[in-house]
C-alpha cells in the first residue's frame, strides 16, 4: 500500500513539474511575440518619420524649382526679342531643306556593292554570296527571294 501511495505521490508530482514548464514557455512566447510587435511598430514609426522628412525635402525642391522658372521666365522674355530675328532666319534655311528630296533608304554599313533600285525606290545591294537585299526602315537587311 505505502509503494502504490509513492507511485501516485510521483506521478502527481511529475504531472504538475511537466504542466508549469509548459506554461513558463507559453508566458515566454508571448512575451517574444509583443517584443516582435513592438520592434515593427518602432520600425514604422522610423519609416513614416522618413517619409516626411522626404515629403518635406521634396516640396522644397520644388519650391525651389518655381522660383528658377520664374526667374527664367523673366530671362527669357528679354531674349525673346534676339531670338525672334535669329528664328526668322532659322525658318528660312528650314523651308529650303524640307523642299530637298528625302530618302527612306537607310546607309549600308558593310562594304557591299549597290545593284541598283527596286520599284519603291530602296537601293539593293549584293551579299557577299551574291545574294541580293535590301535595308528595312529598321536598319536590317532583308534578302529578296529569286
Amino acid at each position: 500500500m505505502k509503494q502504490i501511495l509513492k507511485f501516485a505521490l510521483f506521478t502527481l508530482v511529475l504531472l504538475i513539474g511537466t504542466s508549469t514548464a509548459a506554461v513558463a514557455q507559453n508566458s515566454s512566447s508571448a512575451k517574444e511575440k509583443t517584443e516582435k510587435k513592438a520592434k515593427k511598430t518602432k520600425k514604422a514609426k522610423k519609416s513614416t518619420k522618413k517619409a516626411k522628412k522626404a515629403k518635406k525635402a521634396k516640396a522644397d525642391k520644388s519650391s525651389k524649382a518655381k522660383a528658377k522658372t520664374k526667374k527664367a521666365k523673366s530671362t527669357s522674355k528679354k531674349t525673346s526679342k534676339a531670338k525672334a530675328a535669329t528664328s526668322k532666319k532659322k525658318a528660312k534655311t528650314t523651308k529650303k531643306k524640307a523642299k530637298s528630296k528625302k530618302t527612306s533608304s537607310r546607309t549600308n554599313k558593310s562594304s557591299d556593292k549597290s545593284v541598283g533600285k527596286d520599284d519603291k525606290g530602296r537601293t539593293i545591294y549584293k551579299g557577299p554570296k551574291g545574294g541580293k537585299y535590301y535595308i528595312n526602315s529598321n536598319g536590317n537587311k532583308t534578302y529578296i527571294k529569286q
